[in-house]
């Protein structure tokens, strides 16, 4: 390790400080356009599960649950994004899922949403 310290130089460890806690770990995580909420499930855990009319687009291999994404609804933003949810299917306006977890520790073959927006018309 000091001998790749070393060859780095000040500037290479000082980008290593500055950029290394902030580095995300490379894989894959899924995300969706603007589409409406046309189902919303929800188990006795609290895990809720909302559709999209949208395509879910580069979903993590554990996804096989089509537009389908799960949220956890027991923390505050679980329940912050079931909000949004659930007012977007009442009022048949659009959101979309900016980012995905890119896994399926929620709830089996269904990434796990992280962040949910509204589209400005």
């Amino acid at each position: 390790m000091k001998a790749c310290l070393r060859h780095l130089g000040a500037i290479g460890i000082a980008l290593l400080v500055l950029v290394g806690p902030f580095a995300r770990k490379a894989h894959a995580f899924g995300q969706a356009g603007a589409g409406t909420v046309t189902r919303i499930d929800v188990t006795s855990g609290g895990v809720v599960m909302f559709y999209l009319t949208s395509t879910h687009s580069g979903a993590p291999a554990c996804h096989n649950s089509g537009n389908r994404w799960a949220i956890d609804g027991t923390t505050n933003g679980g329940k912050a994004m079931l909000s949004v949810i659930q007012g977007a299917y009442l009022s048949g306006r659009t959101i979309a899922v900016a980012f995905g977890s890119g896994d399926c520790a929620l709830y089996g073959g269904t990434e796990t949403a992280t962040y949910i927006n509204t589209p400005s018309f």
